[in-house]
């Protein structure tokens, strides 16, 4: 078992779109927080698996009309 918290910065971010209508699309100013941080957790079976959770606790947007946090989860399978 394990828990901790994280966190980062973001630097740069872009979006590119591809089209049949247009060539390319790249996007610059997506708004996105500059300081991410949350907490993770996992719970290991060793040499089996681990199941693993982390969740966002800063917002992903400056300027968002409602809350909104990123939350994963996940199974590793340990293969040998």
């Amino acid at each position: 078992m394990g828990a901790g918290a994280y966190g980062g910065f973001n630097f740069h971010n872009v979006q590119r779109i591809k089209g049949e209508d247009f060539k390319e699309k790249i996007e610059n100013n997506l708004n996105f927080n500059d300081l991410i941080y949350g907490v993770s957790g996992y719970i290991s079976l060793p040499r089996v698996l681990t199941l693993y959770a982390k969740a966002d606790l800063s917002p992903l947007f400056k300027n968002q009309s409602y809350l909104q946090n990123n939350i994963s989860l996940g199974i590793r399978l340990d293969i040998d």
